[in-house]
């Protein structure tokens, strides 16, 4: 029989090096606004500025995930602005607890 290997955690975002993909995202993100904006300016300031941004929001976000529990931006992504279903069997995900 040929051997399976089958990875730690199933759930793991893709990983690009030594980060995860949602890691990296912010930094390409830069470099695409810096892109643009360098051809609209036509300033190379603005590239290197975007991929700063990026890299400074890249460090945000990864302290954020790294300090708080798992789900907790997608718990705060759906408490604000109500976009993605947190699961299947409660639709309504905004009634708060009340006290009766």
């Amino acid at each position: 029989m040929e051997e399976i290997s089958i990875p730690e955690y199933l759930d793991t975002p893709p990983q690009v090096l030594f980060l995860e993909l949602d890691d990296v995202a912010p930094v390409l993100m830069g470099m695409i606004i810096g892109a643009i904006a360098k051809y609209a300016l036509q300033n190379v300031l603005a590239f290197i500025g975007g991929i700063v941004l990026g890299v400074v929001l890249s460090y945000s976000y990864i302290r954020f995930k790294r300090n708080r529990l798992p789900g907790t931006l997608h718990h705060m992504l759906y408490y604000y602005t109500g976009v993605m279903p947190l699961n299947m069997k409660f639709n309504n995900g905004f009634i708060q607890r009340t006290d009766e």
